[in-house]
């Protein structure tokens, strides 16, 4: 079973999207812009990660309602962490 044999490029590939993830709600939840584009990982390029733009920038970071309503329902996340 791959349980017993964990592949580290499946380990590193976890971690680095998981932290582009952190990265992008972090600056939501401080108020900053997020990322206007898709950000991409390919673990086979030179250039493994890299930013494709978008024809259409997402819009959810204007509108304030939905916003504050995101940012009350992960504030538990972040609390005590002292961020």
């Amino acid at each position: 079973s791959c349980i017993y044999a964990p592949e580290a490029s499946v380990i590193t590939t976890n971690q680095v999207i998981g932290a582009l993830i952190e990265g992008e709600a972090r600056s939501i939840l401080l108020g900053r812009e997020p990322v206007q584009g898709v950000l991409k990982y390919v673990l086979n390029e030179e250039l493994r990660l890299g930013m494709l733009p978008t024809q259409q920038p997402c819009t959810c970071s204007t509108n304030e309602a939905l916003l504050g309503r995101w940012r009350s329902d992960m504030a538990f996340l972040f609390e005590g962490d002292g961020r």
